[in-house]
């Protein structure tokens, strides 16, 4: 009878420390990964591109230029919004955009050289 005592508190003791176990939460181990560093796609050098001023509105960032076919409306980039502050329609610059997203964005302005009437030599 001693036995059976003996085995039935060995059975209670191994049950509960078992259901106690059972009670904590099992931490899912994170797999160990190495860092990889992301490729950086280098950033192309800005475009050229002539137009003539339509539109350009500093509040929301963008400038409607004159195209063959239509206007177009282009977002300006923070830097290039003080080069525009003084944009007025039908003046004519040379913009340095880049493309990204299918989306032309303004990163600077080149003013368009004029051209300087020649003095006339006819005079006497």
């Amino acid at each position: 009878m001693k036995k059976t005592m003996v085995l039935l508190s060995f059975v209670l003791v191994a049950g509960a420390a078992g259901a106690d176990e059972a009670k904590k939460p099992q931490v899912a181990a994170k797999p160990v990964t190495p860092t990889t560093t992301q490729a950086v796609k280098p950033v192309a050098p800005p475009q050229e591109l002539a137009a003539e001023v339509v539109a350009f509105d500093a509040n929301a960032k963008t400038l409607t230029i004159k195209g063959e076919n239509a206007n177009q409306v282009l977002s300006v980039d923070d830097k290039a919004l003080a080069s525009l502050k003084d944009a007025k329609a039908g003046q004519k610059l040379t913009l340095l955009y880049q493309q990204a997203k299918g989306q032309k964005s303004v990163v600077g302005v080149k003013p368009e050289t004029q051209v300087q009437p020649k003095a006339d030599t006819n005079r006497k």
